[in-house]
C-alpha cells in the first residue's frame, strides 16, 4: 500500500497538469449511468465506451438501446466496441476460472479494462471510471476480486469506482485533485435502494435497469456453450458460431455436426443470414409452413433424410406424409432435394442441447 501511495504521489507532483479527462465504461445499466452523472457533476470530460460480446443479453434492444440518446443529451461521446475472437479465446481458458455457468467474470473484466486502458492512453485521459459496487456481484465485485482486476488490467491507481470509492484506497485522480473524494460514495452490497435514491436525487425520470446481463451465466445456455467449445476446431469457436447459439433449437446428432432448427420466421431469416459456405440449409416446400434448418460440420449424405425428418417434425404436415425438402450448401450453393416424413415426437428431445 505504501508503494502504491508513493507512486501516485510522484504522479500527482508531476509538473504537467493532469488531464480532467476520463474513460467511462458504460453498459446502459443503472450503476454505470450514475457513475457517469457523478463525474459530469465534477466537470470531468468523458469518453464512454460500450463493450459488446456475442453473449450480452442487452446488445440488441435491451437496456443499452438508448445509450446513444442518453450520451448525446449529456454531451458525452460514445464509442461502441465489439469483443469478438479475442473474447472467445479468453473463454476457452480463463486464468481465474468460471462462475456457476461458463462465465469467466474476472477474466472478462480484465480484458475489457485493458482495452479501456488502451483508450485512456490513446485519448490522453487520466483515469478510467466504472459503475462497479463493492459486494454487488459475488464473482467479480468482492474486495479481493476488485483488487485483482485493477492489478491485472494495468490500471493500478487509475481505476475509479465512484459509487464505492470511499470504501477503497484513494486513486490517482483523487490524490491529484482531479476528482473531489468528498463527492464520491460508499455504496456496497446487493441492495438497489441506494442507487434508486441517488437516481431520484440526480433527477432521473426513468431509472435504468440493473445491468445488461450475460448469457454465459444461464445454466441451459452455458451447456450449449460447453458443447460448442468441445467440438470447435482448435478448441475455440468463431464469432459466427457464437452468434448461432442465440438462434433456434440446437441438436447434436453426432460429434461431427450440429443441427439448428428455426423456431419462427425471425429465426429462419437469421439462420439463412448466418449460413456459411460449408453449411447445409434445409427448407420446406413453399406450400408447407415449417422451419429452416441449418447444419454445421461434416454431414454425410446418408444423414440428410434424418435432418429433413427433424425439419418436418416442426412443420405443418400430416403424420406419415412424405415431403420433398430442399437442401442447399451455404447460401448460394448447389440445390438438391431429399424426401422424408416427420420424425416421431419423442425422438428430438434426446438430442436437444
Amino acid at each position: 500500500m505504501a508503494t502504491r501511495h508513493r507512486t501516485l504521489a510522484r504522479q500527482r507532483d508531476s509538473s504537467e497538469a493532469p488531464a480532467r479527462r476520463a474513460i467511462l465504461l458504460l453498459s446502459g445499466g443503472a450503476d454505470s449511468t450514475l457513475a457517469m452523472q457523478l463525474m459530469l457533476e465534477q466537470g470531468i470530460e468523458l469518453l464512454a465506451l460500450n463493450f459488446r460480446t456475442c453473449f450480452c443479453t442487452c446488445s440488441r434492444d435491451g437496456c443499452g438501446a438508448g445509450l446513444r440518446e442518453t450520451c448525446e443529451g449529456l454531451g458525452v461521446p460514445l464509442r461502441s466496441i465489439f469483443l469478438g475472437d479475442d473474447y472467445l479465446r479468453m473463454i476457452a481458458e480463463p486464468r481465474f476460472g468460471y462462475g456457476k455457468g461458463m462465465n469467466p467474470c474476472i477474466d472478462c473484466r480484465v480484458l475489457i479494462l485493458r482495452r479501456a486502458r488502451e483508450a485512456m492512453l490513446a485519448e490522453g485521459a487520466s483515469f478510467v471510471v466504472t459503475g462497479e459496487v463493492v459486494g454487488q456481484r459475488p464473482m467479480s465485485q468482492r474486495m479481493q476480486q476488485l483488487n485483482i482486476i485493477e492489478r491485472e488490467s494495468g490500471l493500478r491507481g487509475r481505476l475509479l469506482r465512484p459509487l464505492s470509492a470511499k470504501l477503497l484506497p484513494p486513486t490517482y485522480p483523487e490524490l491529484a485533485g482531479i476528482v473531489d473524494r468528498s463527492g464520491l460514495l460508499a455504496i456496497q452490497g446487493r441492495s438497489r435502494k441506494p442507487q434508486i435514491e441517488l437516481a431520484q436525487k440526480l433527477g432521473f425520470h426513468e431509472i435504468p435497469c440493473a445491468s445488461g446481463g450475460c448469457l454465459l451465466t444461464i445454466p441451459r445456455y452455458a451447456e450449449k456453450v460447453r458443447d460448442l467449445y468441445s467440438h470447435a476446431d482448435g478448441g475455440v469457436p468463431g464469432v459466427n458460431d457464437a452468434k448461432l447459439l442465440r438462434v433456434g433449437r440446437h441438436f447434436r446428432f453426432s460429434p461431427e455436426y450440429k443441427v439448428v432448427v428455426g423456431k419462427d420466421h425471425s429465426d429462419n431469416l437469421a439462420l439463412s443470414a448466418l449460413a456459411q459456405r460449408d453449411d447445409l440449409v434445409f427448407s420446406p416446400p413453399e406450400e408447407i409452413n415449417g422451419p429452416v434448418v441449418l447444419t454445421r460440420g461434416r454431414v454425410p449424405a446418408s444423414q440428410w433424410p434424418r435432418i429433413a425428418s427433424l425439419l418436418l417434425r416442426y412443420g405443418d404436415i400430416d403424420p406419415g406424409e412424405r415431403v420433398e425438402v430442399s437442401v442447399r450448401r451455404g447460401v448460394d450453393g448447389l440445390l438438391d432435394t431429399v424426401t422424408a416424413e416427420a420424425m416421431p415426437t419423442d425422438e428430438p428431445p434426446r438430442y436437444l442441447l
